[in-house]
């Protein structure tokens, strides 16, 4: 944060430019009415709840302005096009004429110079290929940060945590400005963290609108705001819906997924990761199985955070990338869109958040690596709801029986209840999300 700093006090200014994930616990602000960070300073509920009537007020007036203008500006705000959930919506929305939509790609002050630089850049890249509007937020050549708020009618938010981006890009200062939309970059509802540490944000009080996945992530939004300004709208998961359209190609062997989660530092609120104790076995997997190709996919923080606290694990990164590269049938996997992966798999064994939900989206088998008695300390009810529906495996042992059992042998037992419950409490409106989300908008707007 310190070389950061720095570089913010050195210049800002106004003007067009060119060119899941967790940082450090967010603030919050007790319900009883103690502290909100990202005013620096100590507020009361009150206070608090005032500032949100205030926002929404304004959300109001901007909206009637909105309607009458030319070309409206949407700013889509990404730190890592790893976690952009927007594709199908803004797929919609360019359709539109009336809309004029600009990426800004914005560094995490929560990671160090060079990590925030490598993402932006991948990140910058990857969306350039794709979309024509593609901006750098902040020049590392002459260490500026530019202030794009003018420039922004409709703000579409991809990081929900304010102390993870200068203050340019927080939503506390945008939603002074323009309206402030935000999807979740990872399914939530299903952790106890989300509860706590995203929904109980100030900034989930201060947006415009929070699109959620299902009607129950709602009603908990609603249930765990700090100020409930029925902003929650119960509308899907448009970060899935492009998997439709993706074609499966064709292997003369299955092929799993291997996924660990990067909470391996026994962080209080989350300890998903069994990566530190799994490791040498996700290895050995290969030469188990060798008619099963792998696909070793970590989370995007793992390597980051073990290269943090190294003291942890036994091995380093760059030794254990070299022992998967001379694994004839296991291959690593770190691009940004994991939607041809899922398609291309045939299972997944992994102890990931969001992908508890996401990769039920195929109707292929899961096995989730449980931490021992750790189920009902991560989990909220709606993800022990869906973990019912997958394998559990808690050793080695559970997960040879996994790839033996329902991969290879195909006894998926729990494959019509799973499937069954995904279309009933996960898949909501997909494929047609993004289009839903841009119809709600273009509503609010221009009724």
């Amino acid at each position: 944060m310190a070389e950061w700093s720095k570089a913010a006090v050195l210049k800002t200014v106004e003007g067009n430019t060119s060119g899941g994930s967790n940082p450090s616990l967010p603030a919050t602000l007790d319900k009883k009415g103690i502290y909100i960070y990202i005013y620096m300073k100590q507020i009361s509920l009150q206070e608090f709840t005032e500032i949100c009537h205030k926002t929404h007020l304004f959300y109001e007036f901007t909206k009637s302005k909105l309607k009458d203008k030319d070309k409206i500006n949407i700013g889509i705000l990404v730190c890592d096009d790893a976690a952009f959930p927007y594709h199908s919506t803004l797929q919609e929305l360019q359709k539109d004429s009336r809309f004029h939509i600009t990426i800004y790609v914005v560094p995490m002050l929560s990671k160090n110079h060079n990590y925030a630089h490598n993402i932006n850049m991948k990140a910058y890249n990857n969306l350039s290929r794709i979309y024509k509007n593609v901006s750098l937020v902040y020049d590392y050549k002459n260490r500026i940060f530019i202030d794009i708020s003018t420039n922004i009618d409709i703000a579409f938010f991809c990081n929900i945590y304010d102390d993870a981006v200068f203050q340019y890009y927080t939503i506390k200062y945008i939603s002074q400005k323009a309206l402030c939309v935000y999807v979740p970059y990872g399914y939530t509802g299903l952790l106890n963290y989300d509860l706590k540490y995203i929904m109980q944000t100030p900034q989930y009080s201060l947006l415009w609108k929070i699109y959620t996945e299902n009607k129950t992530t709602q009603q908990l939004t609603k249930q765990n705001m700090l100020f409930d300004t029925n902003n929650a709208v119960e509308i899907g998961y448009p970060k899935m819906d492009n998997i439709k359209s993706l074609k499966k190609k064709q292997s003369k062997n299955k092929k799993i997924i291997i996924s660990p989660h990067h909470t391996i530092t026994n962080w209080a609120p989350l300890q998903l990761s069994n990566f530190l104790r799994m490791s040498d076995f996700f290895l050995e997997l290969p030469k188990l199985y060798p008619n099963i190709e792998f696909i070793f996919r970590p989370h995007p923080l793992l390597f980051h955070n073990i290269d943090q606290n190294p003291h942890l694990w036994h091995d380093n990164i760059q030794n254990y990338l070299q022992k998967i590269e001379k694994i004839p049938n296991m291959q690593y996997d770190n691009t940004s869109s994991y939607l041809q992966t899922f398609v291309d798999s045939d299972a997944l064994i992994h102890d990931c958040g969001s992908y508890i939900a996401e990769y039920l989206y195929t109707d292929n088998p899961v096995c989730f690596i449980s931490k021992q008695n750790m189920l009902s300390h991560n989990l909220s009810k709606q993800g022990l709801d869906v973990i019912n529906n997958l394998y559990i495996a808690k050793n080695k042992e559970d997960i040879m029986s996994f790839i033996d059992n329902v991969v290879i042998n195909g006894n998926d037992y729990l494959k019509d209840k799973r499937i069954s419950f995904a279309k009933e409490n996960i898949r909501l409106n997909f494929p047609n999300v993004g289009k839903k989300i841009a119809n709600d908008i273009k509503n609010e707007i221009f009724k």
